[in-house]
């Protein structure tokens, strides 16, 4: 989705994995309903029933309100480790 201003929404999804890779919508265009819309459009396009959200950041409570709404059930947690060097 674009606007004069430039990119509003965009989500990336990956059919042979029936993943959802990349969604993000500008933050001041948010709760509009535009990831919805990007996300159901790619279901429909590509005739899938459901998506797999890969690379999950847990501490952004509006991707999570978001999966949240979209019936999104949490099946494997990741844990990010770093090494100091």
């Amino acid at each position: 989705c674009r606007d004069d201003a430039g990119l509003i929404a965009y989500a990336a999804i990956v059919p042979e994995l029936n993943a959802l890779a990349l969604c993000a919508v500008r933050e001041n265009c948010r709760r509009q309903g535009l990831a919805s819309m990007l996300v159901s459009e790619g279901l429909k396009q590509l005739g899938l029933m459901g998506l797999r959200a890969i690379n999950v950041v847990s501490s952004d409570h509006s991707v999570r309100a978001f999966l949240r709404a979209c019936k999104a059930v949490k099946i494997v947690s990741q844990k990010e480790l770093m090494l100091k060097l």
